[in-house]
């Protein structure tokens, strides 16, 4: 273990080691990895990072990792945004952290430093951060469905966000398999579908209190057909590149959910 005075003396400034599974194993004011009977330290000078090898006798940390800097968590967004482009177009099973490193203009040292679980640390903050995209994406029209004009201008914008954004819409690393590439990811997908479907059932059943919803229609079944619909529609949006079967779910839930006539979508042949 790492004395409690946290000194160390640099032994090997050459190899850094970081490239490997390391295992985080002491806090303090720096941020130590042990491997193999090996010490490593990582150290933040701004946005570039010194690997050191070094050995349990004397060194003091002169930087304090723990602290995150608007610089810090803009690299880490720019790591979890290429890795979800990585496995956009790659799949998880074929994303490596090289590629992720690649794309993200970032050294292994950083990735570790921000995941230092590794890759699976890092598919976990894909999924938090593609399903927290879902939800700010339908805002603040999720928030206000309370009338069939609010789920009609709702549903627009659902369908010309995804098919505008395609292969880069947050579902698609969700539906893709990333999503339930561990159990803890399983679980952020499983929330992101419960919350998903709280918001919805709440706006039928507003609807249905203002008089313009189907009284006799549950609103949390009608809730879980309407995710399902986008969730189909997304399906196939990302192996035909066409929205129609999004859109033809979407107005054929609202057609049964909403009481009054409400305008039809203007149906567009670019997808």
């Amino acid at each position: 273990m790492v004395p409690s005075d946290g000194r160390v003396e640099i032994v090997d400034a050459d190899r850094p080691h970081l490239d490997q599974d390391l295992a985080r194993t002491n806090g303090g004011s720096g941020a130590f990895f042990y491997c193999q009977d090996i010490w490593s330290a990582c150290f933040a000078d701004g946005d570039c990072f010194h690997a050191f090898t070094i050995g349990i006798i004397n060194f003091t940390p002169k930087y304090n990792l723990g602290m995150a800097t608007a610089k810090g968590n803009a690299t880490r967004r720019r790591i979890i945004e290429a890795a979800a482009e990585e496995i956009r177009e790659r799949g998880t099973d074929k994303t490596t952290l090289d590629d992720v490193c690649r794309r993200s203009n970032t050294g292994k040292g950083q990735l570790f430093y921000y995941f230092p679980e590794g890759r699976e640390q890092l598919l976990l903050a894909v999924t938090e951060h593609e399903a927290a995209r879902v939800f700010d994406d339908q805002e603040p029209y999720l928030s206000q469905l309370t009338s069939g004009s609010a789920w009609t201008a709702w549903r627009d914008l659902i369908v010309k966000q995804y098919r505008d954004q395609g292969l880069h819409c947050p579902l698609a690393v969700l539906i893709a398999d990333v999503g339930r590439y561990s159990p803890d990811a399983q679980a952020v997908s499983a929330q992101l579908v419960t919350r998903w479907q709280h918001a919805l059932q709440s706006g039928i059943e507003a609807t249905q209190a203002a008089g313009e919803g189907d009284p006799d229609l549950d609103p949390k079944l009608t809730a879980a057909a309407i995710i399902a619909a986008i969730e189909g529609g997304v399906t196939v949006l990302l192996s035909t590149g066409s929205a129609e079967h999004l859109e033809a779910g979407l107005n054929f839930c609202l057609d049964r959910l909403l009481v009054k006539t409400r305008p039809r979508a203007v149906h567009s042949n670019q997808g």
